[in-house]
C-alpha cells in the first residue's frame, strides 16, 4: 500500500513530487473537514466551489509546471583519446 502512494506520488524518474505531494495533502483536508461536517450534521453536506477549489487548485498549478519543465542534459561522452 505505500509503495502505491510513493508511485502516485512520485514523478517519471521516481522522485517524490513536492507539488503532488501538497495537492495530496491539501485534498486529504478538504475532504477530511468536509466528511467530518457531513457527519456532525447527519447529512452529505454540499461542497462548495471554493472546496473544491482548495482540493483541485495544486493539481492546476501542477499541469501548468508540467508545461515547463525541462529534462536534464545528458552528461557528455568522453572524447577518446
Amino acid at each position: 500500500m505505500i509503495k502505491f502512494f510513493v508511485a502516485a506520488l512520485s514523478d517519471g524518474e521516481g522522485n517524490v513530487s513536492s507539488t503532488r505531494l501538497i495537492a495530496f495533502i491539501s485534498a486529504m483536508c478538504v475532504l477530511s473537514v468536509w466528511t467530518l461536517n457531513s457527519y456532525h450534521n447527519g447529512t452529505l453536506a454540499p461542497v462548495s466551489v471554493e472546496q473544491l477549489g482548495l482540493a483541485l487548485g495544486p493539481l492546476g498549478f501542477k499541469v501548468l509546471q508540467k508545461g515547463k519543465e525541462t529534462a536534464p542534459a545528458a552528461p557528455a561522452a568522453p572524447a577518446a583519446a
